[in-house]
């Protein structure tokens, strides 16, 4: 999916995100676990020599954005000289733990997640500029709310999960780039371990070597939530439903005193089990419990059981992880867990020595001698190669690695990607490991429109969308679209690269609509008349990619439109008229907005020509050219759109029958939509948006308002700027679940007021 995402993806997120979160925390849940009775300080003095010879492993369990009180539990153990020999992890356990086990310091990984918001990352849509210009284009086609994937049998193939966690496996594929290659976790400067769960069987996999990332992302894959892991042939995912303080795995390491964090929550209240999320976030929190009670049954009263009082931060709250690090120190520094680790601590000097191994450990530089790209038998490896930035003979870069991933993903056609570097005698083998979306080959999109031009012109709009995949080894696909409403048209388009780069393509497609417009009096609001328009449209492009940024290309099409009157009036006379012409075409587009319908930063430009390729003696060559450009800057919260736009067509027939029209929200506010009709078109207007602290439905409410001119006219002779038209609108902005929703007041120069509210499409391509 793009820039859009589903309702159901999107309406889930925090549901599911509560329901299997880290052992998702509340502010008032009962903290039921009861820590192991300390020994007493005569009992510890007493092993106090042979302490000095054990080994002490650190368990840190799973919590989500509460696991950041993981790192203030590591300072303060730093602070009293407590040495770790093993580290063990679930979920942000294992994040943190994995983290600082491969050398990072506390500041280091502070650093790194200071500003890390996971929930966001991994639920953020795609970044545009990053797409394929052949997928922005599906943009253009309204909002989307359902999108799925229907198997050849004719079932429907739903995801299995809300996010791929592909932005998540490149955030810890950035942060721990010096561990890029398949290693044993003994060897890093803390042996580590990193706790999943087989999704088969509900049972602790115990992940001890590998990409550590890999492992990472494997031991915080959230049922439902990010889509499994699959390592060794196993589906792996978070470790929580089976072992989320895994103590058993850190004795198993060799450890014979063990540090216990937990920061998960407790149980739920009787009075908020009163909804189905709040039952199924129990029945979790009961599963999670029974398996931590398990493990906690494991401690020794010679061993430290340290749980934060976290209080109400929840497991999503990652803005707050400053204060889940304090919360972790202040409940390490407390006297009862001060005497129970000070005879584990060393001295000043042993200690630096220690510490003088905790440091980062440098990859060493591997030359790629092949390169190979691995599918699931849908896509083309080849069609996938030519994507690749890695050369074969170069030395491995995890940045060029985290690109080449990100270019492979934006089709919207992959699910995920992996790498590995395999041995192939004495050659090392880079091999890009492929899944694509779905096993299906066709998509359906469904998305609806609602536009109210006033208090009495309501409009609904219905949006279906087809995809076929992968229709040959080129990539080719082949797109259908119809729409139901106001207008109701279908279009349909195959877009086929002519080879495995894609430099070059050829786009069949076809068009026919039909849609009833109303008619205005000369120099007043008031509808005079209404009329019917057909028009088709045939033809074919040749063109290339501009890189990421954009496409063109050149072709030929038959266009054809007729128009018919359906009332009688005598002051507003439309006679029926057709025209039809073939033309030959070229047109370009250039895409780099970061959002087509509520755009704050960007450009956009759109520009095309039709003309047809001779005439008759006594005949005038058609000729139709026009653009639109939008240039959007921002700076923080604030940002200014500029728009110009302009379009005209010789057409010595019907005025009506131009595809040139004005009027409406942010085209003319205070006018009717498309009140204004003519073969000559210009427009131009400037759009402030501001970004409110306000937030609904986790997104910010936006606020604005926009200066518009503009007008159209049957004449190239009649073009004067004594004519246009002025108006101006202020408005409010918010991107919904189902497409952006926007509430405006439209005005004219001489006072005319409408109200407009907008839910999905607000851009056309087109002028």
């Amino acid at each position: 999916m793009m820039g859009n995402q589903t309702i159901w993806s999107r309406s889930s997120i925090l549901g599911l995100l509560i329901l299997a979160g880290f052992a998702s925390a509340n502010a008032h849940a009962k903290d039921s676990i009861a820590p192991p009775q300390a020994a007493k300080d005569s009992e510890i003095t007493a092993n106090a020599t042979k302490e000095t010879h054990e080994k002490i492993g650190v368990v840190l369990s799973g919590g989500g954005a509460r696991g950041l009180a993981h790192l203030g539990v590591l300072k303060a153990l730093e602070a009293q000289h407590v040495p770790i020999d093993y580290i063990a992890g679930t979920s942000a356990g294992a994040l943190i733990g994995g983290m600082y086990a491969s050398g990072m310091s506390i500041a280091q990984i502070e650093s790194k997640i200071k500003d890390l918001d996971l929930t966001a990352v991994a639920f953020a849509p795609p970044n545009r500029k990053e797409l394929p210009q052949t997928t922005r284009n599906l943009d253009y086609k309204g909002n989307v709310i359902v999108d799925v994937s229907v198997t050849e049998e004719g079932k429907v193939a739903l995801p299995a999960a809300v996010s791929n966690g592909a932005k998540v496996e490149q955030v810890l594929r950035d942060i721990l780039k010096d561990h890029p290659y398949n290693i044993d976790f003994d060897t890093l400067p803390i042996p580590f371990r990193a706790v999943a769960a087989d999704l088969v069987t509900g049972k602790m996999v115990v992940l001890k070597q590998g990409q550590l990332a890999n492992a990472l992302r494997a031991s915080m894959s959230i049922p439902a939530a990010f889509t499994p892991v699959e390592i060794d042939g196993k589906l792996l995912v978070d470790g929580m439903i089976d072992r989320n303080l895994p103590v058993d795995v850190v004795k198993h390491m060799g450890a014979t005193r063990i540090i216990a964090v937990d920061v998960s929550s407790g149980l739920l209240p009787k009075d908020q089990l009163n909804s189905v999320i709040g039952v199924s976030e129990q029945m979790l929190n009961l599963l999670v419990k029974r398996n931590m009670d398990e493990q906690i049954a494991l401690l020794t009263p010679k061993d430290v059981y340290i749980k934060p009082a976290l209080g109400d931060i929840g497991s999503l709250e990652f803005q707050r992880g400053a204060e889940a690090a304090k919360i972790g120190f202040e409940a390490t520094e407390t006297p009862s867990i001060q005497r129970q680790l000070a005879h584990l601590s060393v001295p000043s000097a042993t200690y630096a020595t220690l510490m003088a191994k905790h440091a980062p450990q440098k990859a060493p530089n591997i030359k790629i001698d092949f390169i190979r790209v691995q599918t699931n038998g849908l896509a083309s490896p080849a069609t996938l190669r030519a994507e690749i930035s890695m050369k074969e003979g170069q030395n491995f870069d995890i940045n060029a690695i985290n690109n080449d991933i990100n270019r492979l993903m934006s089709s919207g056609r992959i699910g995920s990607v992996g790498y590995s570097i395999d041995k192939v005698g004495d050659y090392n083998e880079l091999v890009y490991k492929v899944e694509e979306k779905d096993v299906a080959k066709n998509a359906i999109r469904a998305g609806v429109e609602v536009a109210s031009n006033g208090l009495s012109d309501q409009q609904f709009t219905l949006h279906l969308s087809h995809r076929r995949v992968w229709l040959n080894s080129f990539g080719g696909e082949w797109r259908n679209h119809l729409t139901f409403g106001k207008t109701t048209s279908v279009d349909t388009q195959l877009n086929q690269p002519l080879s495995h780069s894609g430099n070059v393509y050829i786009r069949p497609y076809a068009h026919a609509s039909y849609e009833k417009h109303p008619a205005y009096l000369t120099n007043s609001d008031n509808i005079g008349a209404e009329y019917t328009s057909n028009r088709q449209k045939y033809g074919f492009l040749i063109g290339t990619p501009i890189g990421r940024i954009g496409e063109w290309g050149v072709g030929l099409s038959y266009r054809r439109a007729h128009l018919y009157s359906n009332t009688v009036n005598p002051l507003l006379n439309i006679s029926s008229s057709t025209f039809s012409h073939t033309t030959l075409d070229a047109q370009v587009t250039l895409d780099q907005l970061d959002d087509v319908y509520i755009p704050t930063k960007g450009y956009f430009l759109h520009a095309f020509a039709h003309v047809t390729p001779n005439t008759s003696q006594n005949e005038r060559r058609h000729m139709q050219a026009g653009f639109i450009g939008l240039y959007a800057m921002n700076k923080k919260a604030h940002s200014l759109t500029f728009t110009l736009e302009a379009a005209g067509q010789n057409n010595s027939g019907n005025v009506y029958l131009s595809p040139f029209t004005l009027g409406g929200y942010q085209h003319l506010s205070g006018y009717a939509q498309d009140q204004f009709v003519g073969n000559y078109r210009a427009f131009s207007s400037l759009t402030y948006r501001y970004r409110t602290p306000l937030s609904i439905l986790n997104n910010p409410l936006i606020v604005g308002a926009s200066l518009e001119v503009g007008n159209t006219w049957e004449h190239a002779s009649d073009i004067n700027t004594r004519f246009l038209k002025y108006s101006g609108s202020v408005f409010g902005a918010l991107r919904t679940p189902i497409g952006p929703a926007q509430l405006g007041v439209g005005l004219t120069r001489s006072g005319n007021a409408r109200l407009y509210f907008f839910l999905g499409k607000t851009f056309t391509e087109n002028p």
